[in-house]
């Protein structure tokens, strides 16, 4: 491939789990897609099939790798897993509902509107940590195909800061983006210059998103 041409980097969210739609944080707990989670990732693979893929990368968690795979196996590529492709790690809060931590840490709400960035639970990440390793995966990935177009499976918030990180926004700019559906993705394009341009943002046919 022509070293100096654009690379194009889709980052695609997993499908639905029970845990999403429990509005329970999972974090790097390895919660596997439901029914619907794994319609959605039939789905939205086909329409992804229209781009022309050079490789597949995956988060090492379970609703991640089979929403790859359902992409990756029917077209022959191998999926390649990275660690650091994983969702924030929130600690103590996995498997607790949003909404009641919330309730239980006013402060959570506080700091979201003012854009203040805040670690998941005494023995979580930030935000910011989570998506400095997984721009750092991403930076890689694109530097190993250049001029290709590369299909990386993750999670909803890392994408979010990923973008972030990657087009140098704050952490108040970060969360003006809509939260990522299940089974969207976005694009963006690394040119030979080392600079990240954002293409589309929640991309996929609305219905995937059941």
């Amino acid at each position: 491939m022509n070293p100096s041409a654009r690379t194009r980097i889709i980052l695609w969210r997993h499908g639905l789990t029970d845990w999403n739609a429990q509005s329970r944080f999972q974090g790097q707990a390895d919660i596997e897609l439901n029914d619907i989670g794994r319609a959605q990732a039939v789905a939205a693979a086909e329409r992804l099939g229209s781009f022309r893929i050079d490789a597949v990368y995956s988060s090492p968690l379970s609703r991640a790798l089979v929403t790859a795979h359902t992409f990756a196996d029917p077209r022959g590529f191998d999926v390649h897993r990275d660690e650091r492709l994983a969702e924030i790690n929130v600690g103590t809060w996995s498997g607790e509902n949003i909404d009641e931590v919330g309730a239980a840490n006013p402060w959570m709400a506080e700091k979201l509107a003012a854009g203040d960035d805040f670690r998941r639970s005494p023995t979580g990440e930030t935000a910011t940590e989570a998506g400095a390793r997984m721009v750092q995966a991403v930076t890689e990935i694109a530097s190993a195909h250049p001029g290709g177009t590369v299909l990386v499976v993750s999670h909803g918030l890392v994408i979010r800061m990923t973008v972030a990180g990657l087009l140098g926004w704050d952490n108040r700019t970060a969360f003006g983006l809509a939260g990522m559906v299940n089974c969207a993705w976005a694009m963006l394009v690394h040119r030979s210059n080392g600079e990240w341009k954002l293409l589309t943002w929640n991309q996929g046919d609305a219905s995937l998103f059941f």
